[in-house]
């Protein structure tokens, strides 16, 4: 027997569909509500509103517990397989979709990065360690996001016409460039 779900339950599935694919600020609470079938009232008192429904759909959104769980030479597997994995994700859940469209918005901007240092990059640099930790980070977060945005966004031949497996090949190649720096 299937379990129907609850109006909680639809009101976040339309969340992290629409904040995620169109960005905080391209979703109005009636979009949400149409999406999910409910009554725009249930927002704030299932919520507290739009902002608490965005932070509610962020919730583990950067978890990744295989991340924390790596050693130092596994985490540029796991970030890679993960961007490789979102080509197969649909628009409406890949964090990296949500991180890039969020992280300069003007109300939940903060609330973005400040999930995305505490999630991956702060553990990231923790296992690195050393001098040149934050750095390298840095770098290496700045590579895949910009690899992802050159397949997902601009399409650039060379990168977006190309298979998952070779994918991962470039992927690996420009994080090993960035991680010896």
């Amino acid at each position: 027997m299937r379990k129907t779900l609850s109006t909680k339950e639809k009101l976040l599935i339309s969340a992290r569909k629409l904040f995620w694919a169109r960005g905080y600020s391209n979703v109005s609470v009636r979009d949400l509500t149409r999406d999910a079938g409910v009554d725009a009232a249930l927002v704030s008192r299932y919520y507290d509103g739009k902002l608490g429904l965005f932070k509610a759909s962020m919730e583990g959104a950067f978890e990744w517990p295989e991340l924390l769980a790596a050693s130092d030479g596994q985490f540029k597997d796991i970030v890679v397989a993960k961007l490789a994995d979102s080509l197969e994700q649909t628009e409406e859940n890949s964090a990296l979709k949500m991180l890039i469209l969020n992280s300069m918005d003007p109300e939940v901007g903060d609330l973005v990065r400040e999930a995305a240092r505490d999630c991956l990059i702060a553990p990231m640099q923790r296992m690195l360690g050393g001098a040149k930790a934050r750095e390298r980070v840095a770098l290496f977060m700045a590579v895949m996001i910009g690899a992802s945005m050159m397949r997902n966004n601009l399409q650039v031949d060379g990168i977006a016409n190309t298979s998952r497996l070779n994918y991962e090949r470039q992927l690996r190649y420009l994080a090993d460039a960035a991680l010896s720096y």
